[in-house]
């Protein structure tokens, strides 16, 4: 990337670093979008030119996808989708598309789709990033469940519940293996399967999915938590289906 490029990199992201609540100088973002914090270089110091472009040029895909976040969580797709790509382009070009970065930059994109409304997008991608996570960070981790989540939402969203279901007692069992008994993670993910069970018709098994989240969330979050409407709204809506059998 040349230096013209990169500084018109670093251009976008102060502009959006400012509008958005990041401190350019530490950077830390303060917004709750992001996913990792920004490494923006603080030009006041006294690395020389060269010292800048290298600093840039290993930060450009980072910074990319940060900004791409941000716009995702203000459900600006359009613009989100073109950091993203920025992102993906840049990491390819310094680092290959066998990075774990690559593959991070790539489920986001996933993610995006999902959000656009188009699983079956998203599902060809969630396929790309699975063969990288495979040989990356293995398949031994909770970035590795959060990616088969995601996979099982996208075959929900097409109407294919079974393999869902696949896919998410998959997640769920992982997240067994490499989380805390109650951590938040794990009672989303239950939430998630009572929803699947309460699609398939199995009212009971989703009854006991939806209390064993529930009970993880009474240790974490308070009763106003929007978490814990949800799944007390899904404990409702069960009963008020039992009542009409």
């Amino acid at each position: 990337m040349t230096s013209s490029n990169i500084e018109h990199v670093y251009k976008i992201s102060q502009a959006n670093s400012m509008k958005n609540g990041y401190n350019i100088s530490v950077g830390k973002r303060f917004g709750s979008h992001a996913t990792n914090n920004l490494y923006y270089f603080d030009k006041s110091n006294d690395a020389t030119p060269a010292d800048q472009i290298r600093v840039l040029e290993n930060e450009t895909a980072s910074t990319l996808n940060n900004i791409a976040i941000n716009f995702l969580g203000d459900r600006n797709y359009t613009q989100a989708e073109h950091f993203l790509l920025q992102a993906l382009k840049a990491e390819e070009e310094y680092n290959g598309k066998l990075s774990q970065e690559y593959g991070m930059y790539l489920n986001n994109l996933g993610e995006l789709h999902l959000s656009k409304g188009d699983p079956l997008k998203a599902l060809s991608i969630f396929r790309e990033v699975e063969s990288n996570y495979k040989l990356t960070i293995g398949t031994e981790n909770n970035n590795y469940a959060t990616l088969l989540i995601n996979i099982s939402e996208a075959y929900s969203d097409v109407g294919d519940f079974i393999s869902a279901k696949h896919k998410l007692i998959k997640a769920f069992d992982l997240q067994k293996k490499v989380l805390e008994s109650n951590h938040p993670d794990i009672g989303i993910t239950m939430n998630n399967i009572g929803i699947l069970y309460q699609r398939l018709g199995k009212l009971p098994l989703a009854m006991d999915y939806f209390c064993n989240a529930l009970k993880i969330y009474e240790k974490h979050f308070p009763n106003d938590h929007p978490m814990k409407s949800l799944i007390k709204n899904n404990m409702a809506f069960f009963k008020e289906v039992k009542k009409k059998l």
